[in-house]
């Protein structure tokens, strides 16, 4: 691998982490905000988060555009993919079962709710959640690393060079 394939491997896991962290920020600052950004953010978290208020940490008194398990899971999910543009060497792969365990724990946190027993309070939930995104967005960065590298190999490969009836000589 060239410097150059390794710089844009690095760099699509780092514009990644970039725009990670700009929605999850403004998924949690939203109860800061008023009018259409603050609808905009909520309609942008909709379809993938039930946003009951109380199960959601709360800003200001206000609820946050997500509930705690999700606003874990996006935080943890920016930190995972700054983690892996900035320390792990290109192609590094975390251990399927990592993924596994994290997701064990919050399945077994949304079945004791489930089963009418107590389960984790909004803090721990939305830890448990970063965990769970933190590993998720490791195996997102190898992906997205492993695209970039991809795309920057075919880059660097010459043209092959035209005869002169325009044919390809190759």
């Amino acid at each position: 691998m060239t410097q150059r394939e390794a710089w844009w491997s690095r760099g699509a896991v780092l514009a990644a982490a970039l725009l990670a962290t700009l929605f999850t920020l403004a998924l949690a600052l939203q109860p800061l905000m008023s009018g259409g950004p603050s609808v905009l953010v909520r309609l942008l978290a909709a379809p993938t988060c039930h946003q009951m208020a109380h199960r959601s940490l709360l800003l200001d008194g206000i609820p946050m555009a997500v509930c705690a398990r999700c606003i874990g899971i996006y935080a943890g999910g920016a930190l995972g993919l700054w983690a892996y543009g900035l320390l792990a060497r290109p192609a590094a792969r975390p251990p399927v079962w990592s993924f596994l365990g994290v997701v064990a724990l919050n399945v077994a946190d949304v079945g004791l709710g489930l089963l009418g027993l107590p389960n984790l309070s909004n803090l721990p939930r939305s830890l448990l959640g970063g965990l769970a995104g933190f590993v998720a967005a490791l195996f997102l960065g190898t992906g997205l690393a492993e695209i970039a590298l991809h795309l920057a190999k075919r880059r660097r490969r010459p043209e092959p060079a035209l005869s002169a009836d325009g044919e390809s000589a190759g």
